[in-house]
């Protein structure tokens, strides 16, 4: 059941924090989401220089290696699997991911707050595998789809931060059981408990550690 909760949490998230929510609490809320632009970038940059060795440190625990098939790794086109780790992702259909927008767009060269699409063909999605060195597949992306009201707002935090990405070849994703809509008041509900997937990082900085195996909390 919590499970179910991880893309649920993403929609709800945006709804009542980032969709324009006028409370205070919302408004708080918002000040904690981390700054970001463009991970793909910022990650290729950090490579570039050879400052991406370090491995993740934290209180996580190893995912067992049968598990979470539905968790995908976007991937630096021609770049070690293990380094070229760069943002997570759900399969949410067969041929389907679902990840954050600011994933797979690129900051424009004039430091403006507007943003491109990133070239599908700059990465890859790795699935089928809990371990970012070795096992599953890589699959190679031909649509992004961003969605229409995603932008950065003030001191570059991103609203309706979400993005699908369309993989190529035949729909052989192991997508994620999505919980039905009547659940949701139910599953979303506060104090309910739920699991984050991931291969680090700690922070959001781009040199942040990233773990070579799949870990959760």
């Amino acid at each position: 059941m919590r499970t179910r909760v991880f893309c649920l949490l993403i929609a709800a998230n945006v709804a009542a924090v980032l969709g324009g929510a006028s409370s205070a609490a919302a408004q708080s809320a918002l000040g904690l989401v981390p700054q970001v632009r463009s991970a793909y970038q910022e990650r290729a940059a950090v490579i570039a220089s050879g400052r991406a060795g370090e491995v993740f440190l934290g209180a996580a625990s190893v995912a067992p290696s049968y598990g979470f098939p539905w968790m995908i790794s976007l991937q630096i086109r021609s770049v070690a699997r293990a380094l070229g780790h760069f943002c997570g992702g759900v399969a949410v259909t067969p041929s389907w991911v679902l990840t954050a927008a600011h994933c797979v767009v690129a900051a424009q060269a004039d430091g403006s707050d507007s943003s491109r699409t990133l070239d599908p063909s700059k990465f890859d999605v790795l699935s089928g595998s809990n371990t970012l060195s070795y096992g599953g597949k890589i699959r190679r992306v031909d649509r992004i789809v961003i969605h229409p009201e995603f932008r950065i707002i003030r001191d570059q935090v991103p609203e309706n931060d979400l993005a699908l990405l369309h993989v190529m070849g035949t729909p052989a994703l192991v997508p994620l059981k999505r919980a039905p809509k009547a659940a949701l008041g139910e599953l979303l509900k506060n104090g309910a408990k739920v699991r984050i997937f991931g291969w680090g990082t700690s922070t959001f900085r781009a040199t942040g550690p990233i773990s070579n195996t799949l870990l959760y909390t």
